[in-house]
């Protein structure tokens, strides 16, 4: 009897350093992801001001940039997560890697769960007429969040080309 139960305690211990070791991994690589989300919004900045030069007061204001920063992260982020979310990755995959994403987002800023939650949705919801690009709705969602309302017809523009090159540093990190 003792040994069944000893068998049991180390077969569950051996289950749950597995499990807890996969985890890490997870988390690991969402922390790798987060942190090159963070490098491709600092690049994104100067790119686009070059590109949309009447965006500078909207960026570069006093509470531009820290907000240009947390969007384009989040953004960011969530351009990886479409990127790994295609049919040919297991959606039980996906949903663990979305899980160890958004805890890591919660860990890098208090609001950035609900930020990237709300990505999330208004993604789903911008790309479900087809008529935009899940690119150009990233990027939508970000100038509308550094804006705080609804983005003119040159945000959008801009919007748009940065969610190219979001989705494009990310791929470009992937390898």
């Amino acid at each position: 009897m003792a040994y069944v139960f000893l068998s049991f305690a180390g077969l569950f211990g051996t289950l749950w350093l597995l499990v807890h070791s996969r985890n890490a991994k997870r988390r690991k690589r969402a922390r790798k992801v987060l942190a090159i989300a963070e490098i491709a919004a600092i690049t994104s900045h100067k790119t686009l001001l070059d590109a949309f030069p009447s965006l500078t007061e909207l960026i570069t204001g006093e509470e531009g940039f820290p907000n240009w920063r947390f969007f384009c992260t989040v953004g960011a982020v969530g351009a990886s997560r479409y990127m790994a979310s295609g049919p040919d990755i297991p959606k039980k995959r996906a949903i663990r890697a979305t899980r160890a994403t958004v805890q890591v987002l919660g860990e890098w800023d208090h609001q950035g769960r609900s930020a990237y939650a709300d990505l999330l949705r208004f993604v789903g919801r911008t790309i479900e007429g087809g008529s935009v690009s899940t690119e150009a709705a990233v990027g939508a969602w970000v100038m509308w969040n550094v804006k705080g309302a609804e983005p003119t017809s040159t945000q959008m523009a801009a919007g748009a080309a940065l969610g190219v090159m979001l989705f494009h540093a990310m791929a470009e990190a992937r390898g």
